[in-house]
């Protein structure tokens, strides 16, 4: 395969995608408004798909925090490439993923941690094909002691030594189930040279980078109940997206992103657009920032759930973005308008090239 793709293209190529995701809203799952960042909740197949030898990132949201069913979603992962000999053509990665959800006053929690593995094949000098696998193991539960049950009012007071009748019908508070995941994932990075400004500075490699996939969640489709007699399935989650990095002048970049999460009757679609800004570009003294304005929707485009300003920060080998949301849907009422914040870390660690011995010539006096 040999693809000619250019700047221009790849970008038309991005508004069909932001074009065609469509849907309702509000995945089961969890979800982050910066998911360009949360690479495993995306797809599977994005493991080792980075250029370096290791990979940390989080993510940390806060939502609604002035309603009483506020949540807390936590997202950890790390992923390492196994081989990647340049002359091979193709490389092999693993990674680990933890997630943990929390929300209301039944304080009802998911906790999962997942093992991920990858194969990523080389088509040409640009562009590689990934493939992905996660195998999951979860932890669902709440509890019962903050809620307030009928049977614990008197007819004019809340009485809360009264049993509450209710409680009882929950054989279980705790529930485990395992599933797995697959994906796939089209990378490109542009090996075309760029010249600098001034005259007398070498040509520089173009940032350019594209990724394009989709990922298939709880393929095995779990059940999730906690009432014995009831099977209730963990529906299948069905992931689209696209992530670009186009380099657009000698110190900016343009950065685009869309995504649609599809899963049963529920439907989250997300883009968004921005700018990159690089301070400094000297080897181990990388600095850059980024900033934009994200969009969450309905099934149509103007039914918007929210939108998200964000800022990025790269430092070396670190990045660090904020973002908060800023509610429009029918919840504003309840919320003000006030989503929350959110907060993710990415640390990516690159071995230094070894340098191949070379003998000295001798010095004759």
């Amino acid at each position: 395969m040999n693809f000619k793709t250019s700047t221009p293209k790849l970008i038309v190529l991005f508004l069909i995608l932001i074009c065609s995701i469509s849907g309702n809203l509000q995945a089961q799952d969890i979800h982050f408004s910066q998911f360009e960042n949360a690479f495993f909740l995306r797809n599977p197949a994005l493991t080792g798909v980075f250029n370096g030898d290791m990979r940390f990132h989080s993510n940390y949201r806060a939502q609604w925090y002035n309603v009483p069913v506020s949540y807390r979603t936590f997202n950890a992962g790390f992923e390492k490439r196994f081989t990647d000999d340049p002359k091979d053509k193709g490389f092999f990665s693993g990674g680990l993923v933890f997630n943990h959800d929390q929300a209301g006053d039944s304080q009802m929690s998911t906790t999962a941690i997942g093992l991920l593995g990858s194969y990523t094949r080389r088509l040409t000098n640009t562009q590689s094909l990934t493939a992905g696998l996660q195998l999951a193991g979860h932890q669902r539960s709440f509890k019962t002691d903050a809620l307030r049950w009928d049977e614990q009012f008197d007819g004019k007071t809340f009485v809360p030594t009264l049993s509450p009748n209710e409680s009882t019908l929950f054989n279980n508070k705790t529930i485990f189930y395992a599933d797995f995941s697959i994906g796939v994932n089209w990378h490109y990075r542009s090996d075309k040279k760029k010249v600098r400004t001034a005259a007398d500075m070498p040509k520089r490699r173009s940032r350019t980078t594209v990724d394009i996939g989709v990922g298939w969640f709880h393929l095995n489709q779990p059940e999730k109940s906690f009432f014995e007699e009831q099977n209730v399935q963990l529906p299948a989650r069905f992931s689209i997206y696209g992530h670009g990095v186009f380099d657009v002048a000698e110190n900016v970049d343009l950065l685009i992103n869309a995504m649609g999460q599809y899963q049963g009757p529920y439907v989250a679609n997300l883009v968004s657009a921005g700018g990159k800004i690089h301070l400094n570009d000297r080897l181990t003294k990388e600095l850059a920032v980024a900033f934009g304005l994200g969009y969450r929707f309905n099934d149509k485009f103007s039914r918007g759930d929210a939108f998200y300003p964000y800022l990025q920060l790269y430092m070396k080998s670190w990045q660090f973005g904020l973002s908060y949301d800023i509610n429009v849907s029918d919840f504003e009422v309840a919320t003000g308008g006030l989503g929350g914040p959110e907060f993710s870390m990415i640390y990516t660690f690159k071995k230094v090239p070894v340098v191949e011995f070379c003998p000295t010539c001798p010095v004759y006096l």
